[in-house]
């Protein structure tokens, strides 16, 4: 089970970067935990990159925290991501038939933030003071809770959802994911952790594998990518 070697077109991608061109959403939460629902997504995967304005990603932020340095998980290298798809395409078995969007590349910065794409939240919001002044990044949907950021992240959603006009994003069904059942979900959601597409928790093999099994195993992979991987972490605990 090996999913084998980065290629220079993946390497160091930023987290931002890594969604713009993933076939499947692999949103994560510090809070609770990971579910996922199908979504009937075809519309939109079929080409890429994903429209910034698009991922499932909710920034909140403080009235103070305006720098650039404040958003570098949000840097965007429109030639890396353009070389990534194209090498995908040209290697990894899920993106054979995706189409290329050169108008979305075209719209990327050739080296700059795409902060100001994504909903966002830029509220007076109490904190305590001896917190520090940091960003805050949410990949939605997160279960609803009662505290005060979650007022202020329900609070803005609504606020977007009635200035902005409507999408049409695909319908969610009520039922979970099985990601365990599902061939090729997870080497989707993370193509530069799986750049052929190849070592995915249902792929074919000679010998089944227990889920635990084989996240314990790639958390101890040799480059170590998996265990460093923000979101794949966190899938990979909550799973």
């Amino acid at each position: 089970m090996d999913p084998g070697e980065v290629p220079d077109e993946l390497r160091d991608l930023t987290e931002i970067e890594e969604m713009l061109v993933a076939l499947r959403g692999g949103q994560h939460g510090y809070r609770g935990n990971v579910i996922n629902f199908p979504q009937d997504v075809q519309e939109f995967a079929s080409k890429l990159p994903r429209h910034p304005s698009l991922l499932d990603v909710l920034v909140i932020r403080r009235q103070s925290a305006s720098n650039a340095e404040a958003f570098r998980d949000f840097k965007v290298r429109r030639d890396k991501v353009t070389q990534a798809l194209i090498w995908l395409k040209q290697n990894n078995r899920y993106y054979a038939d995706v189409i290329i969007d050169h108008e979305i590349l075209r719209s990327l910065p050739i080296n700059g933030t795409i902060d100001d794409q994504l909903q966002d939240i830029n509220e007076d919001v109490d904190y305590d003071e001896n917190e520090d002044d940091v960003i805050t990044r949410t990949f939605v949907p997160l279960p609803p809770s009662a505290n005060r950021e979650d007022t202020a992240i329900r609070n803005t959603l609504d606020r977007i959802q009635n200035e902005n006009h409507p999408i049409m994003w695909p319908q969610i069904n009520g039922n979970p994911v099985n990601e365990f059942q599902t061939p090729g979900y997870i080497a989707c959601a993370f193509p530069t952790l799986y750049p052929t597409g190849s070592a995915d928790l249902r792929a074919e093999r000679i010998k089944d594998i227990k889920p635990a099994e084989y996240f314990k195993h790639l958390l101890q992979y040799k480059d170590r990518r998996f265990a460093r991987h923000a979101r794949w972490r966190y899938f990979a605990l909550n799973s």
